[in-house]
């Protein structure tokens, strides 16, 4: 898995940063920094992160900043849509990489934590689990757990 989370850091179109706690605040495990502000774009994501959700953390990063250097609009303002094209490239990635393990606990990870939030998260989990590409991940990865 080590291997596999060095080949996605070169993905990545800005620098990446492995960090203890990002701003202060213990429940974030990613963020994307658009040049807004003082910081330069990058990535940070949390250290102490299980390989496979450090993995898929990284892919949801790397989607929000290819959508800010493709200038999707998504990337203007945080929004649902900026969620799903993130969670779009991260899940298609591993599916067209074929890496089940960290497609399956992603999609898990999904189903735990986005539904039911009044927030951008379950708005875009709702509009996720209706694509082809959810169906596909599903198919692929074999679980009944999955909606």
């Amino acid at each position: 898995m080590d291997k596999l989370l060095s080949e996605v850091v070169k993905l990545s179109p800005v620098d990446v940063k492995f960090v203890k706690v990002i701003m202060n605040r213990p429940h974030m495990i990613g963020v994307y920094w658009s040049n807004r502000g003082p910081r330069k774009k990058s990535i940070a994501v949390v250290e102490r992160l299980d390989i496979k959700l450090k993995i898929a953390t990284l892919l949801h990063e790397i989607g929000h900043a290819n959508c800010a250097a493709g200038g999707c609009p998504c990337a203007k303002v945080v929004s649902s849509g900026g969620e799903l094209h993130a969670e779009s490239f991260t899940l298609q990635w591993l599916l067209d990489n074929r890496h089940k393990s960290v497609l399956r606990m992603e999609m898990k990870h999904l189903n735990l934590n986005w539904p039911g939030i009044d927030n951008i998260y379950s708005e875009a989990y709702d509009k996720l689990i209706k694509t082809k590409l959810w169906k596909d991940c599903k198919r692929y990865v074999r679980r009944w757990w999955i909606r």
